[in-house]
C-alpha cells in the first residue's frame, strides 16, 4: 500500500517564478492603488488588524522557520488580501489570488531557507501598511513593489543560484 500514488508535484522553475513575479508586479500595485481609493474607516481596521497579527508571528520567528511557514503564509497572505479588499474590480482580485497561490511554494521554501532577513520583511511591510492607511495609493503601490522585485530577488538567488 502506497500512498500519494499518482500525485506528483511539477518542479520549480526559474522561468515559472519570474513569470509569476512579473504579473504579480502589474496587479497586485494596480488592486492596491484601487483600494486605498476606495479605502473606508472599516478597511483601515481591517489592515491594521492584519498588520498586527502579521507583526507578531514575524516577531516570534526563531531559526525554526519550519515549524512556522504555515502560519507565517497566511498571516502574510491575510495581510496583502486586506490591502486589496476594497479594490473595486472583482477579475483582478481573483487573478492576484491566483498568482499568490502559484507563488506560495517558492515564498515558504525560500522563507524556511532564510532567503530574506526576517527584519527586512517587517520594515516593508510597516512602510506598506503606513502609506496604504495614510492614503498615499502611489507610495504604498510603489511600496509594494518593491516589496514583491525585493522578496523575489532573495528567492532567485536562494532557490536558482547557479542562474
Amino acid at each position: 500500500n502506497s500512498g500519494q500514488r499518482g500525485f506528483w508535484v511539477a518542479p520549480m522553475s526559474s522561468a515559472e517564478f519570474n513569470d509569476i513575479t512579473t504579473a504579480r508586479l502589474q496587479v497586485e500595485a494596480k488592486a492596491l492603488r484601487m483600494s486605498i481609493l476606495s479605502a473606508d474607516d472599516a478597511w483601515r481596521t481591517a489592515v491594521e488588524s492584519a498588520y498586527s497579527n502579521l507583526l507578531n508571528v514575524e516577531g516570534s520567528m526563531g531559526d525554526d522557520r519550519q515549524q512556522v511557514s504555515a502560519i507565517w503564509e497566511q498571516s502574510n497572505r491575510t495581510f496583502h488580501s486586506a490591502l486589496l479588499s476594497r479594490c473595486p474590480s472583482r477579475w483582478l482580485l481573483r487573478f492576484v489570488e491566483m498568482l499568490a497561490e502559484q507563488s506560495e511554494r517558492y515564498r515558504r521554501c525560500a522563507l524556511v531557507q532564510h532567503a530574506v532577513p526576517i527584519e527586512k520583511l517587517m520594515a516593508e511591510h510597516q512602510a506598506i501598511r503606513d502609506a496604504a492607511v495614510a492614503n498615499h495609493a502611489n507610495l504604498a503601490a510603489e511600496l509594494l513593489r518593491i516589496h514583491v522585485e525585493n522578496a523575489a530577488s532573495a528567492i532567485r538567488r536562494k532557490l536558482f543560484p547557479d542562474e
